[in-house]
């Protein structure tokens, strides 16, 4: 639990153990109920980006590719890069990966991003300690501090069909973690791993969102 300027709110201690308000409805009501969703109007801090429009920056198939270092400067990577879907995660006080520790590390999000319509793209990043986002190789976001969960934004111009390198940075030093990353297109909202990165994890961690004028 985190207090303090008059608020307090208690970190999961891994996304694995938070239930959505949907998944709570589909429980109660048991297996011989349907129950049927619809999506309502978009978050203002944007969407997870849709793996769909990732590529890793090695091997096939979609997301981003990880890798997980043993302190907070992104140096040598610790272990074999690993693929993630996007940058969602909150770690609590867990650590990230197998030989990584549980404070005072790193991970770096690597791939390409193929934006489906022309635009300017929103983004945001949502992380306990530091995060920070570069598209082809131009740094959008910088949110490189030792902070609780904080949110900020940068825009990009970018042309359907087009892919783009991506990075997204995330240093945890202490306690909980947490990162995501989101995005809005020109048309809608949405978060780049999270974050994950990316993203992904509960307690401090990464988010990379992606919100837009201009995309998906």
């Amino acid at each position: 639990m985190t207090a303090g300027g008059g608020s307090a709110h208690v970190n999961p201690s891994t996304l694995a153990s938070v239930s959505t308000p949907l998944q709570g409805i589909r429980a109660r009501a048991g297996s011989g109920v349907n129950v049927s969703y619809a999506k309502g109007v978009p978050s203002p801090s944007g969407d997870i980006v849709d793996t769909s429009f990732l590529t890793p920056a090695s091997g096939g198939g979609t997301g981003l590719t990880a890798q997980y270092f043993t302190n907070t400067a992104c140096p040598e990577p610790r272990r074999s890069p690993v693929p993630d879907p996007n940058v969602n995660f909150l770690w609590g006080g867990q650590p990230p990966a197998s030989g990584v520790p549980a404070t005072g590390w790193s991970v770096r999000w690597t791939g390409r991003l193929t934006p489906p319509t022309t635009g300017t793209y929103q983004f945001s990043l949502n992380s306990d300690d530091g995060s920070r986002l570069f598209v082809n190789g131009q740094q959008v976001i910088n949110n490189w501090f030792n902070q609780p969960p904080t949110t900020r934004t940068g825009s990009i111009a970018l042309t359907a069909g087009q892919p783009v390198t991506i990075e997204v940075d995330y240093s945890r030093t202490a306690a909980a973690a947490r990162s995501t990353s989101a995005g809005r297109s020109p048309t809608r909202t949405c978060r780049p791993g999270g974050g994950g990165g990316a993203g992904g994890p509960a307690g401090r961690g990464v988010r990379v969102q992606r919100r837009g004028r201009g995309r998906t």
